[in-house]
């Protein structure tokens, strides 16, 4: 548990720096799937998320669903979760 927890501090600091950053306003968040062991067949998660959060997650990223989105968009996770409107826009 302790090495998930030291994996888990080091993407909010990642996250972190990444809205502190001025050179950073973007950063590429991907579609993945993850493995359930309950489950035969991987699932896609119905957020984005960094690379790097995938990859600590055990996740696969998706390659060509990357999406260039503002840093602060970002959950301290390294999870990028937009609301659904259907076909209307959020602003």
């Amino acid at each position: 548990m302790h090495g998930l927890m030291a994996a888990h501090s080091e993407d909010n600091l990642e996250v972190a720096m990444i809205r502190l950053s001025r050179d950073a306003h973007t950063v590429k968040v991907y579609s993945f799937r993850v493995r359930d062991q309950h489950v035969e067949s991987p699932r896609v998660e119905t957020y984005k998320a960094t690379r790097k959060a995938i990859l600590a997650a055990g996740g696969e990223p998706l390659e060509g669903t990357e999406q260039d989105v503002p840093a602060s968009a970002l959950d301290p996770d390294g999870h990028y979760k937009r609301v659904n409107t259907g076909w209307g826009n959020l602003d």
